[in-house]
C-alpha cells in the first residue's frame, strides 16, 4: 500500500515538472513571451516542491492513506507518458507560438483534473486534501492567467489541442 502511494507521489510530483520543462522550452522559444513562460515555469516547480515535501511528510507519518491516491494509478502513469512523448516530438519540432499556448492550457486542463480525481479519495487526510485543492485552484488560475495573455497578445488558441494527438 504505501509503494502504491509513493509511487502516485512520484508520478504527480514528475508531471509538475514535467510541465515546468515546457514552460522553459516555450520561454526559450518565445522571447517576447519569456518573462510569462518563466513565471508559470517556476510555478510548476513550486507545485512539483510543494507535493513531494507535504505528501511524502503526510505519508511517512501514517496520515496520508491509499483514498488520497488516484483510484486508477495505471492512468496516471499513461498520462504521463504521453505528456513525456509530446515533449520530446517538440524538442525535435518546436510548436508554433499558438501551439505552444493550446499545449498549455491542454496541460493545466489536464493536471487540474487529475488533482481533483486525487482529492475526491482523500477524505480521510485532511492536509492533502487542503494542499490538493490549494494545487487546483493554481491549476485553474493558471488557465486564467494562458487565455489572458494569449487575448492580450492576440494569439489565436486552438481549443481543441489534445496531449493525445
Amino acid at each position: 500500500m504505501k509503494r502504491k502511494i509513493t509511487n502516485a507521489i512520484r508520478e504527480c510530483v514528475s508531471q509538475e515538472l514535467l510541465v515546468s520543462e515546457f514552460y522553459r522550452l516555450f520561454a526559450h522559444l518565445f522571447v517576447e513571451d519569456s518573462e510569462f513562460w518563466l513565471e508559470m515555469m517556476r510555478e510548476e516547480i513550486k507545485h512539483g516542491r510543494l507535493l513531494h515535501t507535504e505528501l511524502e511528510s503526510l505519508c511517512r507519518a501514517g496520515i496520508l492513506t491509499e483514498k488520497a491516491v488516484p483510484s486508477n494509478l495505471d492512468a496516471l502513469l499513461i498520462e504521463g507518458a504521453s505528456i513525456t512523448d509530446l515533449f520530446l516530438d517538440l524538442q525535435e519540432s518546436p510548436p508554433t507560438r499558438a501551439q505552444a499556448f493550446a499545449i498549455a492550457l491542454a496541460l493545466e486542463n489536464s493536471m487540474s483534473e487529475r488533482h481533483y480525481r486525487s482529492y475526491l479519495y482523500a477524505d480521510s487526510a485532511r492536509p492533502a486534501l487542503r494542499l490538493l485543492e490549494s494545487i487546483d485552484r493554481d491549476e485553474k488560475d493558471h488557465v486564467k492567467k494562458i487565455e489572458g495573455y494569449a487575448a492580450c497578445h492576440a494569439i489565436a488558441i486552438k481549443e481543441t489541442m489534445s496531449l493525445h494527438s
